[in-house]
């Protein structure tokens, strides 16, 4: 099956409108400024213990991009559930 390119530009402007409303969009903004802070936190470790500052680090950016993987599967299954209604959309509008 070929993808048309108003479909394809279509069905992007509503998978960002519905990444945006959903829950799990805050979240991830939540973890990614978690994420920041506690960064900025271990900062000054990296000069007084630079093996704790490295495990601190390792596990700070390990848990986050599980968090991001998780993110990230949620909108592939969101994505994969929208595709046949935009396709009914854009079918129904160019009749």
């Amino acid at each position: 099956m070929e993808i048309d390119k108003e479909t394809l530009e279509m069905h992007n402007k509503k998978m960002i409108e519905l990444i945006k409303q959903s829950p799990e969009y805050k979240k991830r903004e939540q973890i990614r400024i978690l994420y920041e802070n506690l960064m900025n936190k271990i900062e000054p470790l990296k000069e007084k213990n630079i093996d704790e500052y490295k495990r601190k680090k390792e596990l700070y950016t390990k848990q986050y991009l599980t968090a991001e993987k998780i993110f990230l599967n949620k909108i592939m299954e969101r994505n994969e559930r929208c595709w046949p209604k935009i396709e009914e959309e854009v079918y129904i509008k160019r009749r």
